[in-house]
């Protein structure tokens, strides 16, 4: 179980991204818990092999094929790339956070990300 510092953290927001490699996660002590309303986003193949919370989760691929369509980055910084484009997308367009917040799928996230690189 996480620790109750993680958890408490964690706890106080609607939305968590992470943007952590294997190593990271696996510190972190998984599964951590989400509240009914909470949404956790990880960026990266790694989430993968953890053992995820139950609830609302979405894996947002970040590999080699990210990082040549979103350019920008090599692989060691798609990730970082991929969150600044969505950044980006929500700031020009705040309605969408909204939008991502109630899509259970990787579909807004993706849809942004993509609209931003424009």
């Amino acid at each position: 179980m996480a620790s109750p510092a993680n958890r408490e953290r964690l706890s106080q927001y609607e939305v968590v991204f992470f943007l952590l490699g294997k190593e990271y996660l696996a510190s972190l002590d998984s599964p951590l818990e989400l509240a009914p309303d909470q949404k956790f986003i990880y960026f990266g193949t790694g989430a993968e092999r953890f053992r995820l919370p139950h609830g609302n989760n979405i894996i947002i691929p970040a590999a080699q094929k990210e990082a040549s369509r979103y350019g920008g980055a090599g692989v060691t910084g798609i990730k970082g790339r991929m969150f600044e484009l969505l950044a980006k997308g929500i700031c020009a367009n705040p309605k969408l956070w909204k939008s991502l917040v109630v899509d259970r799928t990787a579909n807004t996230i993706m849809d942004v990300m993509s609209d931003a690189r424009k």
